[in-house]
């Protein structure tokens, strides 16, 4: 008997969205069923599918009652035995009208691909008739940011298959986040051109032969974007930037997804601050690439200098919907706020109705802000100058009408200090300006700053709100935030904002929660648990989904600890670690229930996995492999607390007893490397499903797409033993870093006494040390070994790693960055402190690094690994 054909019918003039979803409709039914289908403008005999808008005549033919449909509203009707309509009212519509058929046949979209069913049963055209309406208009995902823990280092290749991913769930916008030192938009004024062209905020993250997934990293010595591998001067750099983003704006534009930009104008590349009447001196992010006025904002070189970056702004990425003006996540404009109020009054009539000391106390003395009453007083009174900024800015050019010409708005991105404000924006705001504000850096935290969203007038200010689904600060610690979230949806839902934008990282945890946002934004009664309950027993089967839902529950409470006292945990930049290696108390108590819920849901991934069918064992084994990384991650942790208190200890102790807590200390961070080395082959179990695959994430605490290890080559290059004093020798390192910030500031002040250059210490392969007499040359970085991060390389490599050739971090950056270490540091001979001084040896008098032919007088100042890093809170 020969095979069933089914016809797909498509209107003659369907465009090409149409006919895209006509061909990924027969894919999957060829998969599932394996049919013969055949794809046409005809009727004929048969079976047939009918695909299109309401104003196709052959779906207005064979079904002339439909109801009216929105531009995204789709329609799924069997009219008989063999004959199914599929309408959407737009092209986008009709493909996510296809795409739910399939998925009433067992299929499952992921973010980094699909499940399909192991046993789909006899084709059949299901008997439905579903008519499905967005309740939020606006379900977009961020598609680039900074860090390499994000998208910021996916290639092309995988930026369009998330894209591919998240249509499928019915997500319909992209937004790009571009910051100053970002190789994306070119300009100049006053004379100076633009010359600053960076990722990662300039951090240079060495790889090299250790590194987990080395096969994946291509041949640079430090991570980068594969887009940009080739990339050298200015020029090629901005040329790859511009290829990159085009091609993520025109796979968005191909599937009919909303488009946004999010910039921060009021932040330049450091090159134009001698333009600027009052420039920052003090690093504002990491890096320390960028500048900002403290001044008068409103005088002439500052507003030129903002002008000439929207001018070429428009003029090399006009195409978009959306450019959202983000205020700085740490603003310095504060000094004249009440002259700037006043203005504002004069013009919006606004101190009546809002006295600006009620909206100074509410916004001074939020309790809810990280980072302190100081940081909230300066972010509202900066605001408050911003506000006014752009109220002269755009009443003064034409570059408002030039941009709705083009069909773009400019809208106001609020960080989340915005409280105090919510109240003023409908009467300061630019004509046709909506916001986005995020109220928090967590979920948990915008929760308890939700109130605040009922005073605005969502009618009137256009208004969506950023779902972070993980936050950077916490870093690579699992996060699971959908009770959160829920909260968070129904007040969008409720007082009728227009969506959400996502703010995420590594996306290898986030199938559940996207699953959820998916299904929520057009079903309002659907809850964190039965969206739990269809994804877990689609996905692993559903004898599995009970334990895997409460898995769910226990990260989630883990998640609420961390984000509360655990902000920039593990930030994702190097040196992290070593404020572990100077602890004065142990581990926090926090901490421990952190890792109590990690291992509790790791018994019920244990107790589940009897359950879980084939398509969901390789999902299974990622979880389970990533909370065991988590849990090992934190007792290395715990281990380097310890063996700082010792190595602490041992500093102020003389004699034998300075001995026995040298020997404490050295056992402690033994102790965290066999944890971390044994821990490290467990992300094989995942990395050989998902590594060559999965489009983005976290390589160690300092993750990106591509890579992957397991318990071959890779997994037994992160099994390597290193010495257990090698830690202990790092420690004494950085113990020293006060002196190196001492002799930076008493640079600054124009003290003459230091002997030293200020230590102009960078995220570089090689270190430039402070010059004097004692100090034969820079030191080369060597290998060294992963620490912590380590562990997260075998951890995250695959599922948080890349379609095929994409790229990844080093692991373990940051940890040990590595001064190779001399024999004589086993033992005794050469661990000299305090007035002895180290060992140092110029390239080439004992190898890389440390030397042991290269000793230098006492008393010394060593160079530092990862210094510059900053403790601050990043968005």
């Amino acid at each position: 008997m020969a095979d069933p054909v089914l016809r797909l019918q498509l209107a003659p003039d369907a465009d090409a969205l149409q006919q895209y979803a006509a061909a990924e409709l027969r894919g999957y039914l060829q998969r599932l069923f394996g049919l013969q289908v055949a794809t046409g403008t005809e009727a004929g005999p048969g079976q047939r599918i009918l695909l299109g808008t309401p104003q196709a005549a052959h779906i207005r033919q064979a079904c002339p009652q439909l109801p009216a449909l929105s531009d995204q509203g789709l329609l799924l009707r069997r009219l008989d035995e063999d004959t199914l309509v599929l309408a959407g009212g737009g092209s986008a519509a009709v493909a996510w009208a296809a795409y739910e058929l399939v998925q009433r046949y067992g299929v499952r979209y992921l973010l980094h691909g699909d499940v399909l069913p192991r046993q789909p049963g006899s084709f059949h055209l299901p008997e439905i008739d579903l008519h499905l309406e967005p309740n939020l208009r606006l379900r977009a995902w961020r598609q680039f940011n900074d860090l390499p823990t994000g998208p910021a280092l996916w290639g092309l290749a995988q930026q369009q298959s998330f894209i591919r991913q998240l249509f499928k769930l019915k997500y319909n916008g992209i937004y790009l986040c571009l910051w100053p030192h970002h190789p994306f938009v070119d300009f100049e004024y006053g004379g100076i051109r633009r010359q600053t062209a960076a990722l990662l905020f300039g951090q240079q993250i060495p790889i090299g032969p250790d590194n987990i997934g080395r096969e994946h990293l291509g041949e640079g010595e430090v991570l980068d974007n594969p887009e940009f591998r080739d990339a050298r001067t200015y020029e090629e750099k901005l040329a790859a930037g511009r290829r990159l983003l085009e091609g993520i704006l025109d796979q968005a534009r191909f599937f009919a997804m909303h488009t946004a930009l999010h910039v921060q104008p009021l932040e330049f590349p450091a090159e134009f601050r001698p333009l600027l009447q009052r420039p920052t001196e003090q690093v504002i992010q990491l890096g320390g690439l960028t500048c900002a006025e403290r001044g008068d904002l409103t005088n002439t070189n500052h507003v030129g200098l903002i002008q000439a970056g929207f001018e070429a702004l428009l003029a090399q990425w006009g195409q978009v919907d959306e450019i959202h003006l983000s205020l700085p996540e740490h603003p310095h404009a504060d000094q004249q706020f009440r002259q700037c109020w006043q203005e504002l009054d004069a013009r919006h009539h606004l101190e009546r109705d809002f006295p600006l000391e009620s909206l100074l106390a509410l916004g001074a003395r939020n309790y809810l802000i990280p980072g302190g009453l100081g940081r909230a007083e300066r972010e509202f009174k900066s605001s408050i100058s911003m506000l006014h900024f752009f109220d002269r800015f755009f009443a003064g050019n034409d570059l408002l009408a030039r941009a709705a010409a083009r069909g773009i708005s400019f809208h106001l991105n609020l960080g989340g200090n915005a409280e105090a404000l919510f109240p003023i924006l409908e009467r300061v705001l630019w004509p046709g300006a909506g916001i986005s504000t995020s109220l928090g850096y967590t979920a948990s935290r915008a929760v308890r700053a939700m109130r605040c969203m009922e005073s605005v007038d969502a009618s009137r200010v256009p208004a969506c709100l950023i779902l972070t689904l993980q936050d950077d600060n916490v870093g690579s610690m699992p996060q699971v935030a959908t009770e959160s979230l829920h909260h968070l949806m129904r007040g969008l839902q409720r007082l009728g904002w227009r969506g959400f934008l996502t703010r995420h990282w590594p996306v290898g945890d986030l199938d559940p929660v996207a699953a959820y946002l998916a299904g929520a934004a057009w079903d309002r009664s659907l809850t964190p648990q039965t969206a739990y309950q269809d994804h877990f027993a689609q996905v692993y089967g559903a004898g599995a989904a009970g334990e895997l839902a409460q898995a769910m529950r226990l990260l989630e409470d883990a998640t609420l600890i961390l984000d509360l006292d655990f902000l920039s945990l593990f930030f994702p930049v190097l040196g992290i670690l070593f404020r572990s290696m100077e602890a004065e108390a142990p581990m926090a108590e926090g901490l421990f229930h952190v890792r109590a819920l990690y291992e509790e849901a790791q018994r019920l991934l244990d107790r589940a996995a009897p359950q879980v069918g084939p398509a969901g064992r390789e999902e299974l084994a990622y979880w389970r492999s990533r909370l065991e990384l988590a849990v090992q991650a934190l007792v290395e942790k715990e281990q380097l607390h310890e063996g700082g208190m010792a190595l602490r200890a041992a500093r102020r102790a003389e004699g034998a007893e300075r001995e026995v807590q040298l020997e404490q200390a050295g056992a402690h961070f033994a102790r965290g490397g066999r944890r971390r080395n044994g821990a490290a082959g467990h992300g094989g179990a995942y990395t050989r499903r998902f590594g060559p695959r999965h489009p983005g994430g976290v390589l160690s605490l300092l993750g990106a797409p591509g890579a992957r290890a397991g318990r071959g080559a890779a997994g037994r290059r992160t099994g390597r033993s290193r010495p257990p004093r090698s830690h202990v020798k790092e420690a004494e390192r950085e113990d020293h870093r006060h002196q190196d910030l001492q002799v930076q500031r008493a640079h600054r002040a124009g003290d003459p006494r230091p002997a030293h250059r200020p230590v102009v210490v960078q995220h570089r392969q090689t270190l430039a040390l402070p010059q004097d007499r004692n100090r034969p040359g820079p030191l080369r970085l060597g290998r060294g070994h992963r620490g912590m991060a380590g562990a997260f390389s075998g951890s995250h490599a695959a599922r948080m790693g890349g379609v095929a050739g994409g790229t990844g971090p080093a692991a373990g950056a940051g940890h040990r960055r590595g001064y190779r270490q001399p024999p004589a540091l086993e033992g005794r001979a050469g661990f000299r402190h305090g007035a002895g001084g180290h060992r140092y040896g110029p390239v080439g008098s004992g190898g890389p690094g440390l030397g042991r032919a290269g000793a230098r007088p006492a008393g010394g100042t060593p160079a530092r690994p990862g210094a510059g890093v900053q403790r601050h809170l990043h968005g």
